[in-house]
């Protein structure tokens, strides 16, 4: 039964278009640290086709769902544009949905948080990604 409660469904599905046909574009290897309030929900890795959208889809059986559709592109300055879109729903009931945008540099960490644990809102939840040429 412990193991039920901590093991999730995981799917990652990255959508085929045009974009696949071209292979000058990058392709790139990402890795996340999906958290929630400190307890790691899922370490996802997987390649993506520059400028493609990908999707991340996290059920487990006490009711926290977690969906993050992102894309990651070279950018003329050699960063990489990281765009995203999450929806999250707690166990508890409460639920928000952000779209985070940043530029990151070639394999080093970026990182996602929304709320704290200052009393004021319900546990942070938290992704950890480092994108990497592949």
């Amino acid at each position: 039964m412990k193991l039920l409660q901590i093991c999730a469904a995981i799917a990652l599905v990255t959508s085929s278009s045009s974009l696949m046909a071209d292979p000058s574009l990058n392709s790139y290897s990402v890795t996340m640290k999906i958290e929630h309030g400190g307890t790691i929900l899922a370490e996802p890795r997987m390649l993506v086709k520059a400028g493609e959208n990908s999707k991340i889809v996290l059920q487990k059986p006490d009711g926290t769902a977690f969906s993050m559709d992102f894309s990651a592109a070279p950018t003329s300055n050699n960063a990489i544009a990281f765009n995203s879109a999450i929806n999250f729903t707690a166990a508890a009931g409460y639920s928000y949905s952000l779209n985070p945008k940043m530029l990151v540099t070639n394999g080093e960490q970026g990182k996602i948080v929304y709320g704290s644990d200052d009393g004021l809102t319900v546990h942070p939840i938290s992704v950890s990604f480092v994108v990497s040429d592949r």
